[in-house]
């Protein structure tokens, strides 16, 4: 049987038909070494988005739509790719989710046990493809947050921003967040109304939703919703204002509801339970979690000296965030930096 054929299998068979002239070309419209070509192609590294983009310019047309063709095969390559090379223009219906996309997702959903990463990266990835703008990139970010385990008292009283993904000056590929949001934020009022919300400026007169994201002009935020259950929050932030029109809250809306496969059903959470608090401002939240890794660090350690179930270590970590939203809840609380919308 063939070895099934991957982007880095192509990329050695394109390299090893050319002359040595025709390589040494290549490595300098890509401004890398033949060193780092070979990494590339054994797998041992994995070139960014910027050399991504100079090895797809440098390649002949039927060269470049299979190495992208085979690029978009893998999930840790795809996020790194141009993003107007990963839908045609004529799939780029202004308020509606490709059915291509909708084929994707629920084989993923279907055949993957662990899916959320998966489906994230997957749903993000395609959201960010369909709001930027072409081709000059606005610059857009697009992030998911999850409901906190609810409190002793059974209530809910934060967001945790889980994962995001976005366009420069963002990061573009999917990684993990830090950061509660509360009633005072766009999406915590999303999720408290069970409805959407957007607003256009930051810096209009009147506006007194606190940013979270730096470099955030305008924000839209949806509800993560199924049978009247909440599990979070899709938020999108844009470095312009007034980026926001009917036809993009309307997608924004429908990744939204698309995005609810990735969780499980026990993450979904009745509207009774949602009781927000306020949160304090990103920047003091970022003092309490440059602390937070050694803090998980010596819960471990206190742990491991108590002998306690190996079940149990594995919740360490859940358990010194939700102190630390805890703590959080409690400093808002005592001071008026919070304002609720």
């Amino acid at each position: 049987m063939n070895e099934e054929l991957t982007w880095r299998r192509y990329l050695h068979e394109i390299v090893r038909r050319k002359s040595a002239a025709e390589k040494k070309q290549l490595y300098t419209a890509v401004q890398v070494t033949r060193a780092a070509f070979q990494r590339w192609r054994s797998g041992e590294n994995t070139p960014d988005a910027a050399h991504i983009s100079l090895l797809l310019q440098a390649l002949p047309g039927e060269e470049r739509e299979r190495l992208q063709s085979l690029m978009l095969d893998d999930p840790k390559v795809r996020p790194l790719l141009p993003i107007e090379m990963i839908l045609p223009s004529e799939d780029r219906a202004p308020d509606k989710i490709p059915q291509q996309v909708y084929e994707e997702v629920l084989r993923i959903a279907r055949d993957t046990p662990d899916r959320f990463w998966l489906l994230c990266s997957t749903i993000l990835f395609r959201a960010i493809s369909q709001i930027e703008t072409y081709p000059k990139q606005t610059g857009v970010e697009i992030c998911v947050a999850r409901c906190m385990p609810p409190r002793p008292d059974g209530k809910i009283r934060s967001l945790r921003v889980y994962a995001g993904q976005g366009t420069p000056p963002w990061r573009r590929d999917l990684h993990i967040k830090d950061g509660f949001l509360g009633a005072e934020s766009l999406a915590g009022y999303a999720v408290i109304h069970r409805h959407g919300m957007m607003v256009p400026d930051r810096n209009a007169t009147g506006m007194v939703v606190p940013v979270w994201r730096e470099h955030e002009n305008s924000c839209a935020a949806y509800p993560i919703l199924r049978e009247g259950c909440i599990a979070g929050a899709l938020i999108v932030s844009c470095c312009a204002p007034d980026f926001f029109t009917q036809e993009k809250l309307t997608l924004i809306e429908n990744y939204a509801d698309l995005i609810r496969l990735a969780f499980y059903d026990h993450e979904f959470y009745p509207a009774s339970s949602i009781d927000l608090g306020l949160m304090p401002p990103w920047q003091i939240q970022r003092q309490f979690f440059c602390s937070f890794r050694q803090r998980v660090n010596e819960a471990y350690k206190h742990s491991l000296r108590e002998e306690r179930p190996l079940q149990d270590l594995a919740q360490v970590e859940a358990r010194v965030r939700e102190s630390l939203e805890g703590e959080l809840l409690q400093l808002a609380s005592q001071s008026d930096e919070g304002a609720i919308v």
